[in-house]
């Protein structure tokens, strides 16, 4: 009987390190819908967005602890630098979930209407209290905003817009006032302007799109010629240079070796200077000839022998 007692006490106890290691709060699902049109793409990366769309993402959450309530569950989102350059962000209030329930929360992203076709980071955070301790999880994001959405985009409203118009038309035809013919006229021609109007509007826009890209294509055509001229103004001041500092080579060894020579120069006369200062005063110094005392000296007289003669 006590060993039957240990198994189950074991067994609960087991049971609740179990679930006490598990994460109390789980999301089951999520969905992300685009303008309340559900995003097909299960992938983190929202693509094809254009500025005043609605992102919403729907999280299924559940308590999976028996025992406890989760409190103070919070959501926080931000996008980061899509408003010219700031980040977007929201925080949403606080609420509970009670042991084995589920709920399901949404949050809502307005993308800006003057946001830039880019990639932008998008971060989704989850915050809870769970027996004292904080939780969280942490979703991450990428939204695309493609100017070939927003074309599409203006193409469609212009489409959708020209349908309204339609409609309406021929909903004045089938309820036509033969009686008063004019006046109908004059609203089946007031249709027609505003028809053409949004197709001209339509086609500036498409013009000056097209005059934004040329101009950008013709921008980087110009950086890169710059850049190839700046780098052979680079290459030919490094010629240059080359060739001053071997011309500066070349002057200073003439002039060393000029210096060298007016040196040797001066002390070939300074060695004759010491030379002459030195012996001027003796005998017979400078005088040469008979006079000369370099030499012996014979007596006038003398006459060399006939076979030295």
């Amino acid at each position: 009987m006590r060993k039957w007692l240990c198994t189950i006490l074991l067994v609960v106890l087991l049971n609740v390190c179990f679930v006490t290691a598990l994460e109390p709060l789980e999301v089951y699902n999520q969905k992300i819908y685009i303008n309340n049109d559900l995003y097909d793409d299960d992938d983190e990366d929202i693509e094809q967005i254009v500025p005043g769309d609605t992102i919403m993402i729907k999280y299924y959450l559940e308590n999976l602890n028996g025992t406890y309530d989760i409190e103070d569950i919070e959501f926080e989102y931000i996008v980061y630098d899509i408003e010219d350059g700031d980040d977007l962000e929201k925080d949403y209030s606080d609420f509970n979930l009670d042991r084995g329930d589920k709920e399901k929360k949404e949050i809502e992203i307005q993308i800006p209407n003057d946001a830039e076709e880019d990639t932008y980071d998008f971060e989704v955070e989850i915050r809870y209290i769970f027996q004292g301790d904080l939780h969280q999880y942490i979703y991450n994001y990428t939204i695309e905003i493609d100017e070939e959405a927003v074309e599409d985009k203006e193409k469609e409203d212009f489409l959708d817009n020209l349908s309204v118009m339609l409609a309406r038309l021929e909903d004045k035809i089938a309820n036509i006032n033969v009686s008063n013919p004019e006046r109908d006229k004059g609203e089946y021609q007031s249709l027609f302007e505003k028809e053409e109007e949004l197709r001209k509007d339509l086609d500036v826009k498409l013009v000056e799109k097209e005059v934004a890209f040329n101009k950008a294509t013709q921008d980087l055509l110009t950086c890169t010629q710059g850049k190839a001229n700046i780098e052979t103004t680079v290459t030919s001041v490094r010629a240059e240079k080359e060739m001053v500092e071997s011309d500066c080579e070349a002057l200073l060894k003439s002039a060393n070796d000029q210096v060298m020579w007016v040196g040797a120069f001066f002390l070939a006369v300074i060695a004759v200077l010491v030379w002459w200062f030195k012996f001027k005063d003796k005998p017979g110094f400078g005088k040469f000839g008979k006079e000369s005392s370099i030499g012996p000296q014979l007596p006038q007289s003398f006459r060399p022998p006939r076979s030295l003669r």
